[in-house]
This record gives structure tokens, C-alpha cells and sequence, in this order.
């Protein structure tokens, strides 16, 4: 392993659900251009996501736009369906709902980290499902640097991963940089 290799998991629907309180949606293509002139070049990106079984025309664009003009590796994970019941009137309905994209990163991160294939971790989520595996990879001597939304991380998981050494980047502070351009794929 090359000293001071960087891989970059990206958590999207945690990222993207962000987007929609923040009111603004970051660019990939600019998210790794900022990260590489601060941290270095990085060396892979994996972008984990949800999509329906048949992915609409607007996200399979844009996952193809990530894989072919990014070179992302794109994991992506049908969504599921739960009961859910409404409390008022009592009518049940199966809603969409995502599976499988904190169990595939935590996965690929750990595989990753046993194949001795990165110096560093960026991981951009500030998903609770995931601290467990971010202290291993820090335990293991590894640097781990989170990039998530100030506003959703608890005092006490910014405390945690400050005693813990594992630096927090936020996209709040770095809109101006960061902000995709309306109408742009990525």
C-alpha cells in the first residue's frame, strides 16, 4: 500500500437526506476535487445508494454519470417495503425504505481495511450505524476523517470522534466551494 492512500465512502441517502434540511446539494465532482487539493489524491470512491427496481431515468443518469466521468464504484441496493399504519384512520400501506446501504459501506470498509487497501478513510455520512466500524478502523492505526452536516452530528458523537482522534469535516462550512451548479448532473 502506497504511504498516504485515501479511499472516499460516500453514504448518499444519508447525504442526500441532509440535502433536503440544508436546502442545497453538494457536488460530487466539486466534493472530490476540494478533498483531493486538502487530503490528497484519493485513490478510489465508493458511492453506496438505494434506488427502486427499476431505477428512474434522472438516477440512472446520474449513476452512470458518477461511474463513467467520475470513476466512482457505484453500490446500489434495491429499496424494501414496510407495513406502516396510519394512527388517525388506521389504514395500512407498504412504504419504500432503504436497506442495505449502511450494512454494504460498513462491509466494503472492513474488507477494505482487511486487505490493507487505505491509509486513510474519508467517510462522508454522519450515520450512527457506522461509528462501530469507524473505531475499529481508527483502533487498527488507520486515520478516519468523517465529512458530514454540523446539525447531524450529536455533541457526543463529535466529542467521541475528537477523543478518538478521527477529524470532522463539515459541508456546511464549505457550501460556497462545494454546491452543485443547478441542472448539473453531478
Amino acid at each position: 500500500m502506497p504511504p498516504g492512500k485515501t479511499v472516499l465512502y460516500i453514504d448518499n441517502s444519508n447525504i442526500f437526506r441532509g440535502c433536503k434540511k440544508s436546502g442545497w446539494r453538494p457536488s460530487y465532482r466539486k466534493v472530490r476535487e476540494f478533498l483531493e487539493e486538502r487530503e490528497g489524491p484519493i485513490w478510489d470512491v465508493h458511492f453506496f445508494a438505494s434506488d427502486q427496481e427499476v431505477p428512474r431515468e434522472k438516477q440512472a443518469r446520474f449513476y452512470h454519470a458518477l461511474k463513467d466521468e467520475l470513476g466512482f464504484q457505484v453500490h446500489t441496493f434495491h429499496l424494501a417495503h414496510r407495513k406502516v399504519t396510519c394512527k388517525e384512520c388506521g389504514r395500512k400501506e407498504w412504504i419504500p425504505t432503504e436497506k442495505g446501504v449502511d450494512v454494504g459501506l460498513v462491509t466494503q470498509l472492513l474488507r477494505d481495511l482487511r486487505n490493507d487497501v487505505f491509509d486513510t478513510a474519508l467517510i462522508m455520512s454522519s450515520a450512527r450505524d457506522y461509528f462501530d466500524a469507524v473505531l475499529e478502523v481508527r483502533q487498527a492505526g488507520r486515520k478516519v476523517k468523517i465529512i458530514a452536516w454540523k446539525w447531524n452530528l450529536s455533541p457526543e458523537a463529535m466529542k467521541l470522534f475528537r477523543d478518538k482522534n478521527i477529524n470532522l469535516l463539515f459541508l456546511d462550512d464549505w457550501r460556497d466551494k462545494l454546491e452543485k451548479p443547478h441542472g448539473k448532473v453531478l
